[in-house]
């Protein structure tokens, strides 16, 4: 009997803490946006959706986010292959330090490319003893490559974690049948890889999607993306049901990311 007890408890306090702390509050922020005056409406998303600005604001989170990813997969690919692949002298001590990037908080990138890019930054510093000058910053190229710093090592960590555990025998068989090392991989290797290439890409992706840091220290307002746009319809607006109500877009949106990443998880598994 008191172990029941127990379990019940042990299942209580989760839940509570899960409907205190975050279901009761998200459902009050909602009621705010979503009933107003004490009936459903759906106005302030409406409005949203009606403004060319919030509109464009819509489609340029979209757009970066795919740019981002995009890039993330030209530059994280090849070193990902790279690693798994190939020996070298401190491959483990360069794939550990690889992972730093990840753990940064976005303000921290963000700064580290101000420094680094800047007008008085170290690479404009090094061109200048050349006579030569770059302006990366407030941009949508600085956007896009702090987004690839910061998710690169999410791509080699999950997607070398796949390649590192594909069943050897495959490769092997394929290429005593007389398959070349590059007819190997595009006919047997990759085609097992792609449920886990599409999970990383939608997580990353999703990454992108909901960077605020990044496009609010390295963007400028024509680079404004939803996340920043709630911030200023908030904070400086004052119009916090209108900021409510992209939020609400930007959760289904994130909801969709997230269930075709689990999906996708779910096929590389089985076919695992």
């Amino acid at each position: 009997m008191k172990n029941h007890s127990g379990h019940r408890l042990f299942l209580f306090l989760p839940l509570a803490f899960l409907i205190v702390f975050f279901y009761y509050p998200l459902g009050i922020i909602l009621h705010k946006a979503f009933f107003p005056e004490g009936h459903f409406t759906l106005g302030f998303l409406k409005d949203i959706c009606s403004q060319d600005w919030q509109r464009s604001v819509i489609l340029f989170t979209f757009k970066q986010a795919i740019f981002s990813l995009m890039v993330t997969l030209a530059i994280g690919l090849p070193i990902t292959l790279i690693f798994t692949y190939y020996d070298f002298p401190f491959k483990k001590t360069l794939k550990a330090i690889s992972m730093i990037p990840f753990v940064l908080p976005g303000i921290t990138v963000a700064l580290g490319f101000i420094l680094f890019y800047g007008q008085q930054g170290a690479v404009n510093r090094f061109l200048g003893l050349f006579n030569l000058k770059i302006s990366v910053l407030y941009s949508l190229k600085a956007i896009l490559l702090a987004h690839a710093f910061y998710n690169v090592p999410l791509l080699v960590k999950m997607l070398g974690d796949t390649l590192e555990s594909f069943n050897r025998n495959l490769i092997l068989s394929a290429r005593t049948l007389g398959a070349s090392k590059f007819q190997t991989f595009l006919t047997v290797t990759l085609p097992c890889i792609i449920p886990s290439l599409l999970n990383v890409s939608l997580l990353i992706f999703l990454y992108c999607f909901m960077s605020f840091g990044i496009v609010l220290v390295l963007g400028d307002v024509k680079y404004t993306t939803m996340e920043v746009n709630i911030y200023i319809l908030v904070k400086h607006l004052l119009e916090t049901e209108k900021g409510i109500a992209l939020s609400f877009l930007q959760i289904l949106i994130s909801l969709i990311m997230l269930n075709l990443s689990n999906y996708f998880s779910g096929k590389h598994q089985r076919l695992s």
